[in-house]
């Protein structure tokens, strides 16, 4: 058998903040219940068949156990079912810990950090967006009522490019509801194109988490009445046609 290559911890955080390793982890299933390297898949006995099967072969992984023992063997496994770029962490989820990095213990989950980065954008100010990329899913769905985008880096391209188009934009949340697979938040948000007139949009996201990260974020918002409400005349259009709708 080929020797298991490691990887120390300074590493590993370096390749997680980069986001392009997938972190598996080899503990039983309270002690990954409890705390765990933030997007980390959980792999044992039962999901192995699963796992082999729908993964990216050529994706680096990542394998984590207590102290970094089991996890060579685990890595070895992997090795021999077709994975072409598997490591070891040295010394395992202990080490790991006990350097500080950041843990699903005392980290916020990837749909409330989106919530905090998206707030934080400005017109001349999109780093929001590069922090927002480490809360999406690669193959990340977004729709809202005038597009479907598939892909974390076409979804971004979209709202980086709509930031750029603005004289003003500002988004502030209202309530936000949380479970360990999905986030609801409601929203409004005023946007003004360079040429057009100023937009007060009021709506609602639904996140849905998969593997810590978001892979289904929807949007929901009343296009007719987004627009109307910046022209007077269709205003009273709109009001006039919710009444006979009503």
């Amino acid at each position: 058998m080929s020797r298991v290559p490691e990887i120390d911890v300074p590493a590993a955080r370096q390749r997680h903040g980069a986001g392009d390793a997938l972190f598996v982890d080899i503990r039983d299933e309270h002690s990954y219940s409890i705390s765990h390297i933030p997007g980390a898949i959980r792999l044992d006995a039962t999901s192995a068949e699963t796992f082999i099967a729908e993964q990216d072969k050529r994706k680096p992984i990542i394998v984590y156990c207590y102290h970094g023992i089991s996890s060579i063997s685990g890595s070895a496994y992997l090795m021999q079912q077709g994975f072409k770029d598997v490591v070891s962490l040295r010394g395992g989820y202990e080490a790991w810990e006990t350097a500080g990095a950041v843990t699903s213990a005392d980290a916020p989950s990837a749909a409330r950090a989106l919530v905090d980065h998206i707030a934080s954008l400005r017109v001349g100010d999109d780093s929001g967006l590069a922090r927002a990329r480490d809360c999406y899913h690669p193959d990340v769905v977004f729709q809202d009522p005038m597009q479907r985008i598939v892909g974390r880096e076409a979804f971004l391209e979209m709202n980086r490019r709509a930031l750029h188009a603005a004289s003003e934009y500002r988004i502030d949340f209202d309530d936000v509801l949380e479970s360990p697979t999905l986030l609801f938040a409601s929203w409004r948000m005023v946007y003004k194109p360079k040429r057009g007139p100023r937009l007060t949009i009021v709506g609602a996201s639904r996140l849905v988490l998969r593997d810590g990260l978001v892979c289904d974020h929807r949007d929901y918002w009343d296009l007719l009445s987004s627009f109307a409400s910046s022209t007077p005349v269709l205003a009273r259009a709109h009001g006039w046609l919710m009444k006979k709708l009503s």
